[in-house]
């Protein structure tokens, strides 16, 4: 690889010459110093001296070596999840019909979507899943876990099996943990069962860490009630899916120290997980700085892309800390995405939401997957969302068109 770097230097630059290494992270070798006889008098710019200047193009050889000897680790394949929210018709996998999008469908094949975890992030846990059976126009409405914010089912089980089928995706169940009990999720799991598809991967509750009654209504528990839930809700499921791994919400502590929640959870439940999810990778969420003002977007999606070192560093944490623990298990992130949130008091949600299916999110989640690959704790990971308008989807949807965003 031949690069060209033009240096402006003083006459002491006469000393360059073929064969000189270059200092500096470049490190490469410089092959040959082609002169450019264009002395240049500085006189005219400068009061106090006249410096004599002259141009000089440097062409430097680098290399990269490669070693394909050495496998440091193989990536784990559920690393390319992705999640499938009950609401937006299944994040717009269906049509308003209640049919399945098919040419969307059929964009998505086009990856290889490992897992797929259901039925998504907040509405988990207000998810009655046997009222999301049966014909679509008489099924219930449920709460999405926003307040006074109610949805049509129209995603349930059995069109969650069929989207999972359709890629070829393992199915990743996150439990009612806010309005449901052990005996739902239990059924839960004999229903698939019975229906000839087997889930292994269940969540107990979605972000549960969220203490006291929060704005959706919800009363997020404190970690010993959580804990005491996670041993029902896993010996349940097991009773009814022996093979299942059950995997409780993890989070990390103020100051990306440990986290009290995890400590007090892993101490009393840790015999009866199989695995810990995370949601640390979620980034820069809002597009404005604490004074309420929105700086450029060079400044925004710098930190966005500089937010990934606290991902990486978040996930040393609780390595470290399972460590100390002594639970050698695996961690999935089951949430993640370069994303802005809107705030209309403070930008044109419009102007916000531009921001996010672009090469700058997509950047990030390329940088947020590099990382995961590299923690040999982390096993699988969830993208949201597949599809949507707003957000960093992988297939961006404007009316009845869908087509592919940078993330894809």
């Amino acid at each position: 690889m031949e690069r060209k770097v033009e240096v402006r230097a003083t006459e002491d630059a006469r000393r360059l010459s073929g064969g000189l290494v270059v200092g500096g992270e470049d490190g490469g070798r410089v092959d040959r110093v082609e002169t450019a006889s264009i002395p240049t008098s500085l006189s005219q710019f400068a009061t106090s001296a006249s410096v004599s200047t002259r141009t000089w193009r440097v062409v430097v050889q680098s290399s990269i070596v490669a070693d394909f000897t050495t496998v440091k680790r193989v990536i784990p394949p559920f690393l390319f999840g992705q999640n499938l929210q009950t609401v937006d018709r299944g994040d717009f996998m269906l049509r308003r019909d209640g049919s399945v999008d098919q040419p969307l469908l059929d964009l998505l094949s086009e990856l290889r979507i490992t897992t797929l975890r259901f039925p998504g992030g907040t509405p988990a846990d207000y998810f009655r899943w046997w009222q999301a059976l049966g014909p679509q126009s008489v099924r219930p409405r449920q709460p999405s876990g926003n307040p006074f914010e109610f949805y049509d089912p129209l995603v349930g089980p059995e069109e969650f099996i069929r989207l999972s089928t359709a890629l070829r995706a393992i199915p990743f169940v996150t439990a009612n943990v806010g309005t449901g009990s052990p005996a739902e999720a239990a059924a839960f799991a004999t229903y698939f069962d019975q229906r000839g598809f087997p889930v292994t991967f269940w969540e107990v509750g979605n972000e549960v860490y969220f203490q006291g009654i929060l704005e959706t209504g919800f009363v997020g528990p404190p970690p010993d009630i959580y804990a005491k839930k996670v041993i029902d809700y896993a010996a349940a499921i097991r009773k009814a899916a022996p093979y299942a791994k059950i995997y409780m919400a993890g989070v990390i502590g103020p100051e990306e120290a440990d986290s009290f929640w995890n400590n007090v959870v892993l101490s009393l439940a840790g015999p009866y997980i199989d695995g810990i999810s995370l949601h640390n990778a979620y980034f820069p969420l809002w597009g404005y700085k604490p004074d309420k003002t929105v700086p450029s977007d060079a400044y925004l999606f710098t930190a966005m892309l500089g937010a990934t070192k606290v991902v990486e560093r978040t996930l040393s944490t609780i390595e470290s800390q399972l460590d100390r623990l002594g639970r050698l298990i695996p961690i999935f992130v089951t949430e993640y995405d370069g994303i802005f949130f809107a705030d209309k008091t403070i930008e044109d949600p419009v102007r916000t939401h531009q921001r996010n299916p672009t090469l700058g999110a997509a950047l990030f989640n390329a940088s947020v997957l590099q990382i995961f690959a590299r923690h040999d704790r982390v096993y699988g990971a969830h993208h949201m969302a597949m599809a949507g308008p707003n957000y960093g989807s992988l297939i961006g949807i404007d009316g009845d068109v869908s087509f592919k965003n940078p993330q894809f």
